[in-house]
Formats: C-alpha cells, sequence, structure tokens
C-alpha cells in the first residue's frame, strides 16, 4: 500500500472512531437504536435492491454493446475494450446511489412535526442530479467508445495528410 493509502485510510478510521464517540456521547438515549436501524435499512435497500437492479440492468445492457465485458482489450492488461458497456455501469451506479441516499428525504418530505427540518425541494433537487448524470454519461460515452472516435476523427485526419502532402511538396496544391 502507498503512503496515501495508509494516511487516507488512517483519518478515515479515526474519524469514524470520533463520530461514534460522538452519537454515543452527545445525543439522547434513543439515538444510537434509531442510527443503527437507518443502517441496517440503508444495507438491506442497497443490497437487497439497488444492487439486483442495477445489476439487472447491466445485463440487459450488455447485449447491444456486444459479450466483450471482462475480457480486457485482448493484451492481457484486462482494461476494457472501450465499447461504451463501462459508461452506462458507471452511470447507472451513480443514479442508484444518489436514489438511494435521497429515497429518505423524498418519502418525508412534508411529514413530521418540525416543517422546517427538510425544508428544500428534493424531488426537483434528486431529478436535477439525474439529470447531471445523464448528461455526464452521454458526453463520456462517445469519447469512450474507439469507433465513434474514430469517425469524429477521420476527417481530421484526412486535413492533417493534406497538409503534410503540402509540406513536402510546396509546389503542389493538394487534392481535391
Amino acid at each position: 500500500m502507498t503512503a496515501l493509502r495508509w494516511t487516507l485510510g488512517t483519518a478515515g478510521a479515526l474519524l469514524l472512531g470520533i463520530g461514534g464517540w460522538l452519537l454515543v456521547t452527545e445525543t439522547r438515549e434513543d439515538t444510537v437504536p434509531q442510527v443503527l436501524l437507518w443502517l441496517v435499512g440503508a444495507v438491506a435497500v442497497h443490497d437487497g435492491l439497488l444492487v439486483p437492479l442495477v445489476l439487472l440492468i447491466g445485463a440487459a445492457l450488455r447485449r447491444p454493446f456486444g459479450s466483450e465485458y471482462g475480457k480486457g482489450g485482448g493484451d492481457g492488461s484486462g482494461v476494457s475494450n472501450g465499447n461504451g458497456y463501462g459508461v452506462l455501469r458507471g452511470g447507472l451506479v451513480v443514479g442508484g446511489c444518489l436514489t438511494l441516499v435521497a429515497l429518505p428525504l423524498l418519502l418525508r418530505q412534508g411529514q413530521g412535526r418540525n416543517p422546517s427540518a427538510l425544508p428544500l425541494d428534493y424531488a426537483t433537487n434528486w431529478q436535477l442530479l439525474l439529470a447531471v448524470t445523464l448528461a455526464v454519461t452521454l458526453v463520456l460515452l462517445p469519447i469512450r467508445v474507439p469507433s465513434y472516435r474514430a469517425g469524429l476523427a477521420r476527417p481530421y485526419r484526412s486535413i492533417l495528410r493534406r497538409l503534410r502532402g503540402s509540406a513536402r511538396h510546396p509546389h503542389r496544391t493538394p487534392r481535391k
């Protein structure tokens, strides 16, 4: 492990310990069971709903993008062949995690004894974050797919060939 990983791991463990200590010593007595119940619920929703849903959608996306997933680039490096499948999976994971984090806020908005506890429009903010995630995914998709990049680069390659040809033969005019 690198020194950076050890430093970040140590800092994370230290902050987790401080947070746990503050939870036990500085909050009401009924807070710890509520937090533990919430954590168990979060794990159950993540492992029981989010992961299977993302895996099913990912499996459905595998067919249109080919069966090259997991085979690497053919050079033994294990690097993806850039067919866009990883970008779509990444967008799904980010969207699923955003939904998981926003779900309690979406379900509880407008309820409760204190109207100022959840004052924002969480549904609109969640939809905005999903739209940004979709936009980033759609921007990254053509960048990561080599055939699309090759199609974009084709006109520039022909221009470069013409420029190189005219530089070698300054008295010739480039072909049209």
